[in-house]
């Protein structure tokens, strides 16, 4: 499904819109069975890619709709996710890689051969890459909204929803010991 034949790149390149759903990439899946996320829609993916001499350039616009729980008052909403990529992809035998010391399977990449997707054969798969690109894209402290009042941190009321009956004291806070401490004035 998010598979490029690379023989399928003519000289006007490739052009597709897909819709995945996520729970058939396994990145996103494993997110969704530890329930870190829910995918409220499937991703809707429009897919480019050129020749560029012996590289692929792949671009494309990714979208889905996800539940998040927000940092403040730890309600479910949904958010909409939508991030533009660009990588680029080269045949695994085109990638030179140098071997370190004696042991066969310690392969050292270089900076450069790691921008890259490998392809293995004629078939350049996505399913790493957009998984990887829709987790970049989802919000690292979600809010439900800019005027979200958040949780009370006496009682864990939802100020969102209605007010509660603490007293809002700095008496009763962390830092509150702080008051008592005395310093020497440095004068004898």
């Amino acid at each position: 499904m998010l598979k490029i034949r690379i023989d399928s790149i003519g000289s006007d390149g490739f052009d597709k819109t897909l819709t995945v759903p996520a729970d058939l990439l396994p990145l996103l899946d494993a997110l969704v069975q530890r329930e870190e996320i829910h995918f409220t829609r499937s991703i809707d993916a429009h897919i480019q890619a050129r020749m560029a001499g012996d590289h692929i350039v792949v671009t494309g616009v990714l979208k889905t709709g996800v539940n998040v729980v927000c940092g403040r008052c730890l309600e479910t909403f949904e958010t909409y996710v939508e991030t533009e990529f660009s990588a680029t992809a080269r045949s695994e035998a085109a990638m030179p890689m140098s071997r370190s010391g004696d042991d066969t399977d310690d392969i050292e990449l270089s900076a450069g051969e790691m921008d890259f997707i490998p392809c293995t054969g004629n078939i350049l798969d996505l399913e790493t890459e957009i998984a990887q690109q829709i987790i970049m894209a989802l919000p690292f402290s979600p809010l439900c909204s800019d005027a979200c009042k958040g949780l009370c941190a006496h009682c864990g009321a939802n100020h969102n929803r209605s007010s509660c009956n603490c007293r809002e004291s700095s008496e009763n806070t962390a830092f509150s010991i702080l008051k008592t401490l005395q310093f020497p004035t440095g004068k004898k």
